[in-house]
């Protein structure tokens, strides 16, 4: 997987660090509030168990060979098959959310939007639809709204690592508060079995800012 600094575009698998927000993100098949998702590179099995509502046998088929078609980059049946879920089973949440991820592919900001907040609200408790609501939202600038977002991604679950990666992402180049943004750099680092060496650099690269500033501050008030 290519590796970049900050700053990605939307390939099959993006480039990190934005991929935490959208590769490896294909949701899985959800009830109302219950959902599973399996992060893994390139493809997904889905899981059709829902603790709230039992899936109907026929909406489960249809959704795993939807995942497939996404799996394999048949984009455009893979979109036809969850528009149609979502007609025929709309208290189901897996299918809007994966629509949001396929636009987001397209860059199609809107209809990402669309189909992730009606996801966020059959499922409130899924940290990865907020942790992509976010990205969607940074993405158009709305970085208020991204803020909110990813918040709600920790309320959902506060153990979810990548949302504090993303939240660094959205403080330090986006709204230059660096040492909020080092707080959630560290915090995303002490949640990895081994520490990420991207991540490493970019709080050398943050502390050495901060120290400038410190210094560049001190100056002007000699």
């Amino acid at each position: 997987m290519m590796l970049l600094r900050k700053f990605t575009n939307i390939p099959n698998a993006v480039a990190a660090p934005d991929w935490l927000a959208l590769s490896m993100f294909i949701f899985l098949m959800v009830g109302l509030a219950g959902c599973g998702s399996t992060p893994v590179k390139k493809k997904v099995a889905a899981n059709v168990q829902s603790s709230v509502v039992e899936v109907p046998v026929e909406a489960a088929e249809k959704f795993k060979l939807a995942v497939n078609d996404m799996n394999d980059g048949n984009d455009d049946q893979a979109e036809k098959q969850f528009i149609e879920l979502t007609q025929t089973y709309p208290q189901l949440s897996g299918p809007f959310a994966n629509l949001g991820v396929l636009y987001s592919k397209r860059e199609n900001w809107a209809d990402a939007e669309k189909y992730l907040v009606l996801a966020a609200e059959k499922n409130h408790r899924n940290a990865k639809v907020y942790n992509q609501l976010g990205f969607n939202f940074r993405k158009q600038g709305k970085f208020d709204k991204a803020r909110k977002a990813y918040r709600d991604a920790l309320k959902a679950n506060p153990n979810h690592s990548d949302t504090y990666l993303n939240l660094g992402i959205l403080y330090d180049i986006y709204l230059g508060k660096l040492e909020t943004a080092a707080k959630f750099y560290k915090k995303y680092q002490s949640m990895q079995h081994q520490p990420d060496s991207k991540v490493a650099g970019w709080l050398v690269d943050i502390e050495r800012r901060i120290g400038k500033q410190q210094q560049q501050t001190a100056e002007a008030m000699q």
